[in-house]
């Protein structure tokens, strides 16, 4: 079942079930919660001078230049940013929520990419995924709200909740793929 704007309210407020700080009630939608942007940015580390190629090896960790306490980010054409969101969520072991775009954000060019569902048990901010598919930069500013967030209740809690390496994150959060564990399988089994 989809939380419609009553639920999602009633589960904040009223039974404090599910935890979303800031909750911004303006930002209630009919059957969504619209969710804002932070100050927390992180891009891929250019490579050194010298290096021909750089190769990401997911196995190993990636470079990211973290931007923090910034009010506003310039997304250039075809460049891929991670961003947060303001709002810290804590979901209770019965709900679980989709992470979409705007489709105002994406009529601008901006894209939120694939990492969209939230487990139950997740606690955190949210990492976004932004990537300008336009062909003029992309002025972000902190507290637009650049997505939205798809409640679903669980037919029953779940007795496994999420956590993950992403659990508790704060600010825009580099990949953790190295922590997999078909990584560490692999160097002990010795296969590839």
């Amino acid at each position: 079942m989809i939380l419609s704007n009553v639920n999602i309210k009633q589960n904040v407020q009223e039974l404090k079930h599910m935890k979303i700080e800031p909750f911004i009630e303006a930002n209630v939608q009919p059957a969504s919660l619209d969710i804002t942007l932070s100050n927390s940015f992180a891009v891929m580390a250019k490579r050194l001078p010298g290096d021909k190629v750089y190769i990401v090896d997911m196995s190993e960790p990636i470079p990211y230049k973290k931007i923090e306490n910034v009010d506003e980010f310039i997304l250039y054409p075809r460049h891929f940013v991670l961003a947060s969101t303001q709002e810290y969520i804590d979901l209770p072991l019965d709900i679980a929520a989709d992470l979409e775009g705007r489709s105002s954000v994406g009529r601008a060019g901006v894209f939120i990419q694939n990492a969209g569902y939230i487990d139950p048990g997740f606690s955190g901010q949210i990492t976004l995924e932004l990537y300008n598919a336009g062909n003029y930069a992309v002025k972000l500013k902190k507290g637009i709200r650049i997505g939205q967030l798809i409640f679903h209740r669980l037919e029953t809690p779940t007795d496994e909740p999420y956590r993950g390496k992403y659990q508790f994150q704060k600010g825009a959060t580099e990949s953790y793929i190295f922590k997999d564990y078909e990584w560490r399988l692999n160097e002990v089994t010795g296969h590839d």
